[in-house]
């Protein structure tokens, strides 16, 4: 999933817990459940995006 990133409101990302990371684009908001666990998230600057991979596509996942 990959998402056109204005801003992040709010990212705290402790293992096991649900984190909702709110983005600002086209001027609509929407919530992502993010388990880290499960979800790996990567931004990019240059792009402005930020992508939600699952966890097993992780650089050193064993």
């Amino acid at each position: 999933m990959q998402l056109g990133l204005a801003r992040i409101e709010t990212l705290q990302l402790q293992s096991g817990q649900l984190v909702n990371i709110v983005i600002a684009a086209l001027g609509l908001h929407q919530d992502i459940p993010i388990n880290p666990a499960h979800h790996w998230v990567t931004v990019n600057i240059a792009d402005h995006t930020l992508v939600v991979r699952p966890v097993q596509e992780a650089p050193g996942y064993v």
